[in-house]
């Protein structure tokens, strides 16, 4: 049985520049981020259990759309930042987050490469979040609703 568990998503902006605040996103249930940023929560099905060694993999590109509301004549660059990381009862886990195509050891120590939106079209936000529990993560159980990582 899948587990609904929180996802707190955090968009920050990089890359300041006169052309920012041109991008907004919104989550697969319809909860809308602004153009200038905000936070929304995502909620994505886990598998029941994962064995040390195994991925559990998050994949955002199926929750997480964006788009640029005025590609013709502004231009955002969208990273995650330094510091985003596990929470909750994920503190005993590995991983590495894929953000658009390169992988990123997780916790992030730095700022990720930056991707722009140039569509006023939805487009896919791509990240993936690829967790490995280690060994002493056994039985470690995660409630429906309850935070697992948040990406700034």
């Amino acid at each position: 049985m899948k587990k609904i568990i929180t996802l707190l998503l955090t968009l920050l902006l990089a890359g300041w520049s006169l052309n920012a605040w041109s991008f907004a996103c919104k989550t697969a249930a319809g909860v809308t981020i602004p153009i200038g940023g905000g936070s929304a929560n995502v909620y994505v099905n886990l598998a029941p259990a994962v064995s040390v060694g195994q991925n559990l993999v998050v994949d955002l590109s199926t929750q997480i759309f964006c788009h640029n509301d005025f590609p013709d004549s502004m231009i955002d660059y969208v990273t995650l930042q330094r510091g985003s990381a596990y929470g909750g009862v994920l503190s005993s886990f590995s991983g590495t987050v894929r953000y658009n195509g390169i992988s990123y050891p997780f916790p992030t120590s730095s700022e990720t490469a930056r991707m722009t939106y140039s569509s006023i079209v939805d487009s896919p936000w791509p990240t993936v979040l690829y967790l490995t529990p280690v060994s002493s993560a056994g039985g470690v159980a995660i409630s429906a609703g309850s935070l697992i990582a948040v990406l700034i």
